[in-house]
């Protein structure tokens, strides 16, 4: 298994699973909606140039939206471009 650090090489090298996309965000968001129960603080977010705070029930919510993206893909739908982009998967 290659170490976070040869990812770069790896770009284009595999090909994302939308069926697994789906569920592992679905799961994440669940996830992060118990943290959020259990009283869990803001997630701080890290982007070039910026960092912001977004609350556990904020980050469930956009991986709720990046699952419905994954979904209409699995479904046969467009692929998501929009995710695909983020992670350097183009």
């Amino acid at each position: 298994m290659p170490r976070n650090r040869d990812r770069g090489a790896m770009r284009g090298s595999y090909a994302l699973d939308p069926v697994r996309m789906v569920r592992l965000c679905r799961r994440l968001a669940e996830d992060m909606r118990a943290e959020a129960r259990a009283g869990w603080p803001p997630i701080e977010m890290a982007l070039p140039g910026a960092r912001y705070r977004m609350t556990r029930t904020q980050a469930a919510e956009s991986m709720d939206r990046q699952g419905d993206r994954w979904a209409i893909e699995a479904g046969g739908g467009e692929r998501n471009m929009i995710d695909r982009e983020r992670m350097g998967c183009l």
